[in-house]
């Protein structure tokens, strides 16, 4: 990736070199520096979109737009992606023909207890843009300190969030009058200033992540944490690491599927259960899908609470779907089970989706762990705090890519930040295997069987016969709405060489797909 960062480095140096001899137009880090397709970002949050957008067209990668979008989100969805949550990246690189994925997830306190868990968001985004990032650090973070310190109109996404999770807010005082929540619902559009949240955004700005795990920063978050009873130090914010390894990965045929790893397991899982002998791409009806997807769903969540090594290839899938049989309730038994039991898996997060016009894509899901996280906000640092982790849960971030590594092309990415991964799994299924469009592809019902409770929890838009196939089989069933949010694009013919895709924002919410043309 250095390779490429210089041979970038060398094209901006020259860029500017012909623009200060009279070439015009914007330098390079300025919006509109790239001319025609520059790529597109997909938010849960249409201002994180916008500031993505603004990225690609400055000149930065994939990576730089996902890191700049992020940050804005922690300002205008902080419910989902605040700065004290955790989460995942993978990044596909075409010039390497590699993926890498990027775990930091909220982590526990060395004390073992407290309710509060040691944030991942700077440290992980800090670590994609350590190694993907071509622009500046302090250029990427401006837009977000600019929103929390100017104030900006709350979004729909926003509001919605809020007044979803009310009566929850309404129990942590500080949280509430930071949000202006009261009996009435938030109006969109109304202003939200947010002065303590810009002053710790401008000391990551200036002095780097750093600052957050060893800094100014980090002693003011540490010390505001203990006054509302938490256990963090700040050898614990010294000690934190994003985990980073090879992303899953898989070819058949000629495509490559690339998930991340880690929290994407069970995504990776049960991608490779329903690929096996293209049983999902050849089942008959809704009713043969839901099945599949309720037995695949199962066995990906037991294998994961088991602990069973994690591998994603034709093999895994085969052994893994062992014992499927269409005309039969197939799922595990669910005493193997080692997740913890946990509500449905409901939308808890926000996702960032960014590809660039070399085809690089990153994508990112985000968790506070429940909408908000605790609820409380570490006084005078405008952060809202995630409970420390636990173990797995049935909820999880996960994020994948499809592409052609002998020919260099790049033909989707998605990701999700609450909800169940499976979801995600379907998608590329969907899309390259039964020629789904994604807006379509995205916007279907969706159910899992999480292995335990022996319960399977799905949408309410599923058909009454494929809800019915699924009593006749004797499963146990629970509507549950919205079981995520999923944010993606799908070129399909590939980038770079063929720049026409469809970006697409999950409908369940209220986010914005931007690219080029808008």
């Amino acid at each position: 990736m250095r390779l490429r960062q210089t041979a970038l480095a060398a094209g901006i140096g020259a860029s500017m070199m012909v623009s200060g001899c009279g070439g015009g137009g914007p330098a390079a880090g300025d919006e509109g520096f790239v001319e025609g397709f520059y790529g597109g970002v997909m938010a849960d949050e249409p201002r994180a979109a916008l500031v993505g957008r603004e990225t690609l067209s400055a000149g930065g990668s994939a990576a730089d737009a996902a890191v700049a979008a992020y940050f804005t989100l922690a300002v205008t969805m902080p419910g989902g992606a605040g700065l004290g949550g955790g989460g995942v990246c993978m990044v596909f690189e075409p010039e390497r023909k590699v993926a890498d994925s990027f775990e930091f997830l909220v982590g526990t306190p060395a004390s073992g207890d407290g309710p509060y868990g040691v944030p991942g968001n700077v440290r992980g985004m800090f670590a994609v843009h350590a190694r993907y990032g071509t622009l500046n650090w302090s250029r990427l973070l401006l837009p977000a300190e600019q929103l929390a310190r100017a104030g900006h109109p709350v979004s729909r996404a926003f509001a919605r969030d809020v007044d979803a999770n009310s009566d929850w807010l309404k129990q942590h005082p500080e949280t509430a009058r930071a949000f202006g929540v009261t009996d009435q619902p938030i109006v969109e559009a109304t202003p939200l200033q947010q002065i303590p949240l810009s002053t710790m955004l401008s000391s990551i700005r200036v002095r780097g992540a750093g600052d957050f795990s060893q800094g100014n920063s980090a002693r003011q978050f540490v010390e505001a944490v203990g006054r509302v009873g938490g256990t963090i130090t700040l050898d614990d914010m010294r000690a934190y690491r994003p985990r980073l390894q090879e992303a899953l990965t898989v070819t058949i045929s000629n495509e490559t599927i690339f998930v991340s790893a880690g929290a994407g397991d069970v995504a990776g899982r049960a991608w490779s259960m329903l690929k096996h002998d293209d049983l999902y791409a050849g089942a008959s009806d809704d009713a043969a899908r839901a099945h599949l997807l309720a037995a695949a769903s199962a066995r990906a969540y037991a294998a994961a609470g088991a602990g069973t090594a994690v591998s994603i290839s034709r093999d895994a899938g085969a052994s893994l779907m062992a014992g499927f049989d269409g005309a039969r309730r197939s799922v595990p038994d669910t005493g193997v089970a080692g997740l913890k039991e946990a509500r449905p898996a409901t939308q808890n997060g926000a996702s960032v989706v960014a590809v660039d016009r070399y085809g690089q894509v990153a994508a990112c899901g985000f968790t506070m762990g429940r909408p908000f996280g605790t609820g409380t906000m570490a006084p005078g640092t405008g952060i809202l705090l995630a409970a420390a982790d636990t173990g797995a849960t049935v909820s999880q971030p996960a994020a994948l890519a499809v592409v052609n590594l002998i020919s260099g092309q790049t033909f989707l990415g998605a990701a999700i930040g609450g909800g169940t991964p499976v979801a995600l799994a379907a998608l590329p299924l969907d899309v390259r295997g039964r020629d789904v469009p994604i807006d379509t592809a995205v916007a279907a019902p969706r159910l899992y069987h999480p292995a335990r409770p022996d319960t399977v929890y799905h949408e309410r838009a599923w058909s009454a016969a494929a809800l019915a196939g699924l009593e006749k089989l004797e499963f146990r069933l629970e509507a549950v709405d919205p079981l995520g949010r999923i944010n993606g694009f799908h070129c399909p013919d590939g980038l770079p060489r063929t720049p026409i895709c469809k970006f697409v924002n999950d409908p369940r919410g209220y986010g914005l797909s931007v690219n080029a043309d808008q």
